[in-house]
């Protein structure tokens, strides 16, 4: 009896060494990781030069409140299928230099994102010092996605995804080639919270597929010295695209200031506001200091807002210090817009789109078009506070169309056209007589 007991023991002492000693490894390896201040190196987990998910997931799952994606000789690449991250209080420091990329074949699901956030507070992405000679990162097979014989056809294969997060703080980073938008921000699912106290500062984003940022819910959210181009695929293409996407949807307090938006084939900035119904709360905009370059559509378009029965909400759009520049079409489009439900202010704004391109004849600087599915009503509430149009085309200034008038439009602008006859006119095909009450400055002398 006495043997047996010693054996019995044995034996257990033997299975728990082994199994702290193979069983048990993650959790040391992690704890090993982790420094005294909760930073912890992606590396220090494994690293696949062909997939590294299994490791980033580990870092993620670790006690580390800060991951580290470091540049070293021998590792600048990552390659990850899609993660979901449903913890708080994480930085992710990324090193120049260093690329996050998306496993090529993989992302089959339709609405797979390269690193989704859902319902996480206290989250940051931060490359290094902004100026460096290759940022880190986040890329994906755009070209593949849009292979149909490949993939199911989708436009929600973002690069991340902010969804019911709140203090968020990204920067320093580019983004490209995503077979969805660059950025997404919204409710996780509706009447879900709006994600809030967003940051997103000084991004690369080139080539997203359907936008390279789109806002569906946000309140105090601040978009600062971004850089977006070539964005192009699938509707509705625009560099920044302000889309509830829940009648719940909040759009509260979005400053959106300093940025360069280039070359995207759809608007480089849209509102696309037909979501809005009275479970929303006030929408709140600013457009500050930007620049608005080319592409192949309008410059900014606004619409889809009905009639005020409808939206019991305040609702107000300030444009402030923003230049349109060689856009092919409108260079300000109001589509579809109740005069009763917002108020929207240009203040020191230029609009000179294109007097060369295919659409010159068909479009306009200003354009309103009344009716629609979401107006049963006029458009207009539009107030112009140095408005300069510059064009070199022979085209009336402003341009309404549709079965409603436009009304309650006012200010000041100034046009420059070569054919002051033609460019300081405007083009009423409405079936009711508008309503503008703007005063009108015709100067061609000063066009360049």
């Amino acid at each position: 009896p006495i043997m047996h007991t010693h054996t019995t023991t044995f034996a257990y002492l033997f299975f728990f060494f082994f199994f702290y000693l193979f069983i048990d490894i993650d959790a040391r390896v992690s704890s090993n990781c982790v420094d005294v201040q909760g930073v912890a190196d992606v590396s220090c987990f494994g690293y696949n030069a062909n997939d590294s998910t299994p490791f980033i997931l580990k870092a993620i799952a670790s006690s580390a409140t800060t991951i580290r994606f470091t540049r070293q000789s021998s590792i600048t690449l990552w390659i990850m299928s899609p993660i979901v991250v449903e913890r708080n209080d994480l930085t992710l420091l990324v090193d120049d230099g260093v690329e996050l990329l998306a496993l090529r074949g993989s992302y089959h699901g339709v609405s797979d994102i390269m690193l989704k956030f859902v319902g996480c507070r206290n989250i940051a992405i931060i490359g290094p010092a902004y100026g460096m000679t290759v940022p880190p990162t986040f890329r994906m097979w755009q070209q593949d996605y849009a292979d149909h014989s490949l993939y199911k056809p989708s436009e929600h294969r973002h690069a991340i995804g902010l969804l019911g997060t709140s203090n968020v703080y990204i920067s320093d980073i580019s983004i490209s080639q995503t077979g969805g938008d660059a950025i997404y921000i919204s409710e996780a699912a509706s009447g879900g919270p709006s994600p809030s106290n967003i940051t997103l500062q000084r991004l690369y984003i080139d080539h997203a597929y359907r936008n390279g940022m789109t806002i569906a819910s946000a309140q105090n959210m601040t978009v600062d010295d971004v850089y977006i181009s070539n964005t192009n695929g699938t509707s509705p293409q625009s560099a920044i695209d302000i889309e509830p996407a829940f009648e719940t949807s909040t759009l509260q307090n979005i400053i959106i200031k300093n940025s360069i938006l280039v070359n995207s084939t759809g608007g480089q900035m849209t509102f696309s506001l037909e979501n809005i119904g009275n479970k929303s709360s006030s929408v709140d905009i600013l457009l500050c200091n930007l620049t608005l370059i080319g592409g192949g559509n309008y410059g900014i378009r606004i619409a889809d807002l009905g009639p005020m029965e409808l939206y019991p909400q305040a609702v107000q759009v300030i444009i402030r210090n923003v230049s349109v520049v060689d856009n092919a079409r409108d260079g300000l489009l109001i589509g579809e817009w109740s005069y009763h439900a917002a108020h929207v202010l240009l203040q020191n704004v230029t609009l000179s789109p294109s007097s060369t391109s295919l659409y010159t004849n068909s479009s306009y600087p200003v354009n309103f078009l009344t009716g629609g599915t979401s107006s049963s009503g006029p458009n207009g509430n539009i107030h112009f506070d140095a408005l300069t149009i510059v064009d070199r085309s022979s085209r009336p200034w402003l341009h309404a169309e549709g079965p409603y008038p436009v009304m309650d439009l006012t200010g000041d602008v100034k046009v420059f056209t070569p054919q002051p006859g033609i460019g300081c006119t405007f083009l009423d095909h409405t079936a009711i007589r508008s309503i503008v009450n703007v005063t009108l400055e015709c100067n061609p002398k000063e066009i360049i």
